[in-house]
């Protein structure tokens, strides 16, 4: 293995000494592509956990019933994204490529890959238009997808964690059955969850610990 390093170092000084100007552009490039890369594979990554966790530092609205509004962060041009580029590659395939009978197994997977980011990015769309509105006494939730419904404070009887913890949303369940499910992208969470400290107080330590934790790292 060394000496395949060595060899491999021994043509790369040869074609530095044979090109020297071609092969230090060349380098030049292919470290910059790889850098920016793996540059916006984080970004695009941090930008994910940020917006999975966006409840917790971006405040919810107010409307002029005095309600707390909250929607979901950034999920609807995420969706517009994915479906402007997975639908037009499926859009491609569909005009142009299966009505020409040329299609592989391989192109047949990428066009049921393009379809299926299609309709999940359509779903993301229509889950942007979900509502949670909180107004003291009730909470209503309105949406295209989903049952839309209300329910009064008093009949809350748990704050349950969707995961591990409350980190990533709390289902709300209710008496008859109900139940709201609350993720922590949307915003608003962290007020809603400050509410609820009042009728659960084993809330408080637990919120006021991810609150400040959301402050430092998100």
């Amino acid at each position: 293995m060394f000496q395949e390093f060595l060899e491999g170092v021994r043509v790369l000084a040869q074609l530095f000494a044979a090109y020297p100007i071609r092969f230090a552009l060349g380098t030049v490039i292919v470290v910059s592509l790889i850098y920016y890369k793996w540059f916006w594979i984080s970004r695009v990554s941090q930008n994910a956990i940020n917006n999975n966790y966006a409840g917790w530092k971006i405040d919810g609205a107010v409307d002029s019933a005095q309600r707390l509004v909250m929607r979901p962060v950034k999920i609807r041009r995420v969706g517009i994204l994915t479906l402007l580029f997975f639908g037009g590659g499926a859009l491609f395939f569909a005009l142009f490529s299966i009505p020409n009978g040329d299609m592989g197994p391989q192109e047949w997977f990428a066009f049921a890959a393009m379809v299926v980011f299609s309709v999940t990015s359509v779903w993301l769309i229509l889950m942007s238009f979900n509502r949670i509105t909180f107004d003291g006494e009730a909470f209503t939730r309105v949406g295209v997808l989903g049952r839309s419904f209300a329910v009064r404070v008093e009949t809350l009887t748990d704050v349950r964690p969707i995961g591990k913890t409350i980190a990533g949303g709390v289902f709300l369940d209710f008496e008859g059955g109900e139940r709201l499910r609350v993720p922590a992208n949307m915003s608003g969470y962290r007020q809603l969850l400050e509410i609820l400290t009042q009728h659960q107080p084993k809330l408080r330590m637990l919120v006021r610990a991810y609150a400040n934790a959301a402050q430092r790292q998100l």
